[in-house]
């Protein structure tokens, strides 16, 4: 990131142009066909598997994402949560936790030290008092 770029501006000072932009161009480099990854999907069952082999509980964690973010991939459909029903996996879908705090946002799809404190919180409820989330 360049000093003195909009690249360092945080989240919630952008316009809503600068914030769609951004989607845009993050959704595109994640999702480039926007269908089913089967290179993602042989990956998480090497994970998976890996996991078992081991006797490791594996706990899948979707990370909270701005409302714009949200917005453009939200029906998006990988493959990846059925798979995950599939084999029993758990997981926590934050990402509609925040949609409406831009100040916990860096950008698109990353929290700033006050959204990861906040939900740090949330984790320490879910792991040490065994909590659950929605």
């Amino acid at each position: 990131i360049k000093k003195g770029s909009k690249d360092d501006e945080p989240w919630a000072e952008l316009s809503v142009e600068e914030k769609e932009k951004k989607s845009q161009k993050r959704m595109m480099k994640q999702y480039p066909d926007l269908n089913k990854n089967d290179e993602a999907i042989m990956n998480l069952i090497d994970i998976i598997n890996f996991s078992k082999k081991n006797n490791v509980e594996l706990i899948v964690i979707k990370m909270p994402i701005t409302k714009e973010y949200h917005d453009l991939i939200s029906n998006i459909d990988l493959g990846l949560d059925s798979l995950l029903q599939l084999y029993n996996i758990k997981y926590y879908d934050f990402r509609d936790l925040y949609l409406q705090e831009n100040t916990y946002f860096r950008d698109q799809d990353h929290l700033n030290g006050e959204g990861a404190d906040s939900l740090a919180l949330i984790f320490d409820k879910i792991i040490n008092n065994n909590e659950s989330y929605k």
